[in-house]
C-alpha cells in the first residue's frame, strides 16, 4: 500500500495476493436497474471488449465521443488504485464480457501500461428493470450514463442525455412526465433546469427529424470554409425572439474588417442550430437581417450623438474592491481605478 491510505500500488498479474487487500477495501458494488451484479474479478485489461457480441460499439452513453482526457483523473491513476472508487463494470453477454461503464480509464490502463485490474460484472435481470426499461438495450444505455453521472466522473454532455431520449420518443412516444421520471431513475449531477433545457431540447430535435438538417458548428464551419474562408458565419437560433448576441459576438471584427477594407460590403453565412420547421428558419433569417439593420442604425446614431455632445460615451468609474489585506474592504464598491499605492 502507498503512504496515502486509499491509494493501492497497482499489481502485475492476476493472482497476486494484494488484489485480496484491495478487493476488501473497495465499496459494496452498486445496484443496477434492469441488472444483476454476479461477480467482482481480477481480469486482465485487454480482457473487456469495447465491442459488444455484434461488433458494435459500446460506448452508448457518448453520442460524440469521449472528448478531450482529463489530465486530472490521469494524474490519480498514475498514484495507483483509489479504493473508494468503484471498478469499472462489464455486463456479460453469453459469456461476451463487454465495457459499459470505464471507458476513459480503459485508455489511461493503456497509456500506463496497467496489465491487470479489478472490474465488477453484471448480467440482465430482467426482474429488476424499474418501469421505464422494456428491454435489454435500454438497460444498458441506463447504466452506462448514470456510470458518468456521479460527481467522480467525467460527466455526460447534454447531447449524451438528448441523444438518449430521441430515441424513447421515437421509440416510446415519451412525453415530458415520463421523461422527468427518466432522470429521476437514472444517476446525474444536473440541476432542476437543466433537466427542463435537455428534456425541451430533446422534443425540438426530434420533431427536426425529417424536417430540419441539423447540423454541428464544426461541420458549419468546414462548410463555409470550404465556400469561401472570408465569410462571417451567424447563427439565427432565437433571432426571432431578439436575441442578439451571436450577432453582437461577431460585430467588432465585422466593422474592423469593414475599415481594413476600404468599405466593402461584410458578407454572412447564416444558419440555424435549433430550428424544427421551415417557417421558422425563415422567420429566424428575416429576424437575423433585422438585427444587422438595427445594429448599424444604432451605430450611426451613436457617432452622430458622440460629434454633437462631444463626451465620452463610456467610462469605467467603480470597482468593486477584491484585493484582500488591502486599503479598503473587500466587496466595497469604490472609485476606479483602486489602486493601492
Amino acid at each position: 500500500m502507498s503512504k496515502n491510505k486509499f491509494f493501492f500500488k497497482v499489481p502485475k498479474t492476476v493472482d497476486d495476493t494484494t488484489w485480496k487487500a484491495i478487493v476488501l477495501a473497495i465499496p459494496l458494488p452498486e445496484i443496477v436497474d434492469g441488472m444483476k451484479w454476479i461477480d467482482r474479478k481480477i481480469l486482465e485489461t485487454s480482457v473487456p471488449n469495447k465491442k459488444n457480441k455484434r461488433g458494435e460499439t459500446q460506448n452508448l452513453a457518448r453520442q460524440a465521443g469521449t472528448g478531450k482526457r482529463d489530465e486530472t483523473l490521469l494524474g490519480s491513476f498514475e498514484r495507483g488504485i483509489d479504493v473508494r472508487e468503484m471498478p469499472p463494470k462489464l455486463i456479460n453477454e453469453e459469456g461476451h464480457l463487454s465495457l459499459y461503464g470505464g471507458y476513459g480509464r480503459s485508455v489511461i490502463f493503456e497509456e500506463l501500461q496497467y496489465k491487470v485490474w479489478v472490474y465488477d460484472i453484471y448480467e440482465y435481470d430482467e426482474s429488476t428493470r424499474n418501469e421505464l426499461q422494456t428491454n435489454n438495450l435500454e438497460v444498458l444505455e441506463d447504466a452506462a450514463i448514470s456510470d458518468n453521472g456521479s460527481a467522480k466522473s467525467k460527466p455526460a454532455e447534454k447531447s449524451d442525455y438528448v441523444g438518449l431520449l430521441v430515441k424513447r420518443i421515437q421509440d416510446h412516444q415519451w412525453d415530458r412526465n415520463q421523461m422527468q421520471l427518466w432522470f429521476d431513475s437514472i444517476e446525474h449531477c444536473l440541476t432542476k433546469r437543466q433537466v427542463v433545457e435537455y428534456i425541451t431540447a430533446a422534443i425540438r430535435k426530434e420533431s427536426a427529424i425529417g424536417r430540419i438538417e441539423w447540423y454541428k458548428e464544426h461541420e458549419i464551419n468546414q462548410i463555409v470554409k470550404n465556400f469561401d474562408p472570408n465569410m462571417t458565419i451567424l447563427n439565427t437560433t432565437d433571432c426571432e425572439n431578439g436575441n442578439t448576441q451571436r450577432f453582437i459576438r461577431t460585430s467588432m471584427s465585422m466593422m474592423r474588417s469593414y475599415i481594413n477594407s476600404k468599405g466593402v460590403t461584410q458578407e454572412y453565412c447564416l444558419w440555424n442550430s435549433q430550428a424544427v420547421s421551415h417557417q421558422e428558419i425563415d422567420d429566424a433569417n428575416v429576424a437575423a437581417e433585422s438585427i444587422m439593420n438595427n445594429f448599424v442604425d444604432t451605430c450611426v446614431d451613436f457617432v452622430s450623438a458622440m460629434a454633437k455632445y462631444q463626451t465620452k460615451p463610456c467610462v469605467p468609474s467603480k470597482v468593486v474592491y477584491q484585493k484582500i489585506g488591502g486599503q479598503s474592504l473587500v466587496g466595497e464598491i469604490v472609485d476606479y481605478p483602486a489602486l493601492d499605492f
